[in-house]
C-alpha cells in the first residue's frame, strides 16, 4: 500500500485546522478611544449637516418671500408709471399747451390776417 504523508506536511493537528486569532483594533483602551472619536466625528458631521440643511431651507424661504414682495411692488410701480405717462402725454398735448398759454399769458395763435415774421 501507499504510505500516507498528508499528516506530515499539513499544519492541522488533527481533523480540524487551527485558525489564527484576529487581533482586533478595538481591543484595549486605544481602540475604545478610537471608536469614541469616530462616533463623535460622525455625530458632529450629522449635526452640522442638519443645521446646514435647516439654514439653507430658511434662507430659501426668506428669498422666495422677498421675491414675492418685490414682484408685487414691481407691478404696482409699473401701473403707476403707466398712469403717469398717460398724464404726461395729456399735459404735453398741443391743445393743452395752447389753452394754458391763452388763459395764463394771453398768448393765442395768430389769425390769418396777422403777419407772421420768422
Amino acid at each position: 500500500m501507499v504510505k500516507d504523508y498528508s499528516r506530515k506536511y499539513s499544519r492541522a493537528g488533527g481533523l480540524r485546522q487551527k485558525v489564527a486569532e484576529r487581533k482586533s483594533s478595538g481591543s484595549g483602551a486605544g481602540g475604545k478611544l478610537f471608536r469614541k472619536l469616530v462616533g463623535l466625528l460622525v455625530g458632529g458631521a450629522l449635526v452640522c449637516g442638519l443645521c446646514g440643511s435647516l439654514w439653507f431651507g430658511y434662507m430659501i424661504r426668506q428669498g422666495l418671500r422677498n421675491l414675492g414682495t418685490a414682484n408685487v411692488a414691481l407691478e404696482k410701480n409699473r401701473e403707476e408709471n403707466r398712469l403717469l405717462n398717460l398724464e404726461r402725454n395729456k399735459l404735453l398735448s398741443r391743445e393743452k399747451i395752447e389753452k394754458k398759454a391763452g388763459e395764463e399769458a394771453g398768448l393765442y395763435r395768430p389769425s390769418g390776417k396777422q403777419i407772421i415774421r420768422p
